[in-house]
């Protein structure tokens, strides 16, 4: 019989959908990892959050038509932080994984397999 991989598990939904965020920005090494709906409010987060949230709004214009978007924002100190924007269909409608940071060779195979993650607890 296959050993269970997953440590922290919850049958409440919105836990759960965090400690998958959790997982994700630990693997990737995102400062913050951030679900949000369609209008662009925070369903869930993890990390840095407050100086991202603006972000995180604007992840549905950022990313229209299911497509990954990628780019550089200064920070307060000038710094250029790396986000990753990944669409995600769900039962729920589309939902957007913001990421800020991470390591850039695995961004986007962490985003899928995070995405892979909040499409099941959302089943």
């Amino acid at each position: 019989m296959p050993e269970e991989r997953r440590i922290n598990r919850s049958d409440n939904i919105n836990d759960a959908l965090e400690l998958q965020l959790e997982a994700t920005a630990r693997r990737a090494r995102f400062s913050t990892l951030i679900l949000t709906e369609e209008q662009g409010l925070t369903v869930v987060a993890t990390g840095h959050i407050q100086p991202c949230e603006e972000i995180a709004a604007l992840s549905p214009q950022l990313a229209p038509g299911n497509k990954f978007w990628q780019g550089r924002v200064r920070d307060e100190d000038g710094v250029g932080k790396l986000i990753t924007i990944a669409p995600i269909k769900t039962e729920w409608g589309t939902l957007y994984l913001c990421a800020i940071g991470g390591t850039e060779s695995n961004i986007n195979a962490a985003l899928l397999l995070g995405g892979l993650g909040v499409t099941r607890i959302l089943a």
